[in-house]
């Protein structure tokens, strides 16, 4: 059952107050001149909220004044609560921008000379996102007059917190939770930049085996659509990827906690997610019924007769027909392929994100899957049994697969995204930008009278 229950953003008081003498002109920025005006800034925390709850402000709180010709003029920080800041400017019209919880160290922020209000707010290498808050509010000074500002801090991130997965096989040697889409960036004025990004959280055992745990809380900024939770378990034979679509959007200023609980037998995966804002709850209920191999996602559900292997279904072809406990698994592969991927080779994690943004533009009628690249084990069935599944794509006028001057995408044994030749021959580097290296999509939907 999808809840609809509004984010509430936090609200922080920074104040500023202006005290001015004369008129601001930027041509005339260098030249020297009385000054008896002072800008004071102050930050200080509102009760918000249900329960009164005190909002506590991020710091450093970085501010940045901008003047006519939007030219920043200056450029400073307050450290913490019992800082002030205190800056002269001469009178006029002012816009002033402020970002909250966030150091140089951990990310790239403008200086005086290079910042305007669409710069971008850059994560170091290496470092991870914190409690961001960002603030915008113009301003007239006028002479002789005292001049005060409130800027509201609006959060800009969402919290991953106890993510917890219990009744884990013990063959299992590593557990994450993905979370995809999530904006990538954020601007100096509040705005995000970047839509295919993804965080993973790696989970660590627990004492009784069989409960995988996150050990600390990941700040993330907020999904660019609808968000896709994936949890992997990896054993020695591959990795196995349970992935579900929320129907809730994952908001800035939602705490996240995922708690989930997987059986053996048939491989099924039921969890909870529960999004609590600071100032709210919403619960995201999710279940996964299927029987997979590694590097698998369960793509859909769909109901009826399923089609047999070496069938067409829905302008796709049935590469394979499978009876579980739980139904049929059905797997197919689309009429659909992408060349000149482009990424930085040898980086998995530049290659999954070329990838992953291929897959998105996936778009067969009447299925309703998560597309995804063929596992270690399909890819052998594929190479196996090649002239039989190219004569039943050209009886269908698809696309068949190569032989010869071609290689596609698969995820081999080891998790790693890889490619292989339909022909003989085996495994072979992944080149950007080259047609020759094809990514073929298949899905995965699973059948229930």
């Amino acid at each position: 059952m999808k809840h609809k229950i509004a984010c509430v953003m936090l609200l922080f008081a920074v104040t500023l107050s202006f005290f001015s003498c004369e008129k601001y002109n930027a041509e005339e920025e260098e030249i020297s001149k009385e000054d008896n005006s002072t800008l004071v800034v102050r930050a200080k925390a509102m009760n918000v909220g249900a329960g009164g709850e005190e909002a506590k402000v991020s710091y450093p709180v970085n501010i940045y004044v901008f003047g006519s010709g939007e030219k920043c003029i200056a450029v400073s920080s307050i450290a913490n609560e019992a800082d002030k800041l205190e800056l002269k400017l001469p009178e006029g019209n002012y816009e002033v921008y402020a970002i909250a919880g966030a150091d140089g160290e951990t990310y790239e922020l403008p200086t005086k000379d290079n910042a305007s209000a669409e710069t971008v707010i850059k994560i170091r290498e290496g470092k991870e996102f914190t409690d961001l808050m960002t603030a915008y509010s113009s301003v007239n000074l006028t002479q002789g007059e005292e001049n005060t500002l409130t800027l509201s801090l609006k959060r800009k991130v969402m919290m991953l917190e106890n993510v917890t997965i219990a009744g884990v096989p013990a063959e299992v040697n590593n557990v994450a939770i993905t979370i995809s889409p999530i904006y990538s960036n954020i601007r100096l004025d509040g705005e995000y930049e970047g839509t295919d990004g993804w965080a993973t959280l790696n989970l660590t055992k627990q004492a009784d085996g069989t409960t995988w745990k996150s050990t600390a809380s990941k700040y993330l900024l907020e999904a660019s659509g609808p968000a896709t939770i994936k949890v992997s378990l990896t054993t020695a034979g591959g990795t196995v990827s349970y992935s579900y679509v929320s129907e809730e959007e994952l908001n800035a200023n939602y705490r996240i906690n995922i708690s989930g609980t997987y059986t053996g037998g048939d491989l099924t995966l039921k969890g909870i997610i529960t999004g609590a804002t600071w100032y709210g709850v919403k619960n995201i209920d999710f279940s996964f019924n299927t029987d997979l191999t590694p590097g698998e996602n369960p793509g859909g559900e769909a109901t009826g007769s399923a089609p047999a292997a070496g069938s067409e279904y829905k302008g796709c072809y049935v590469l394979s027909s499978t009876k579980t406990a739980n139904g049929t698994k059905v797997v197919l592969v689309a009429d659909w392929k992408k060349t000149n991927l482009v990424f930085a080779e040898g980086d998995q994690t530049s290659i999954k994100s070329a990838v992953d943004k291929a897959l998105k533009e996936v778009d067969v009628e009447g299925v309703d899957a998560t597309w995804r690249l063929p596992s270690a084990q399909e890819k052998g069935f594929i190479v196996e049994n090649l002239a039989e599944i190219n004569s039943k794509l050209d009886e269908y006028k698809m696309l068949s697969f190569k032989t010869s001057g071609a290689s596609y995408y698969y995820i081999n044994d080891a998790g790693e995204i890889s490619s292989f030749f339909p022909g003989p021959g085996t495994d072979n580097e992944l080149k950007s930008g080259k047609a020759s290296f094809i990514l073929r999509p298949l899905a995965t939907i699973l059948f229930t009278e």
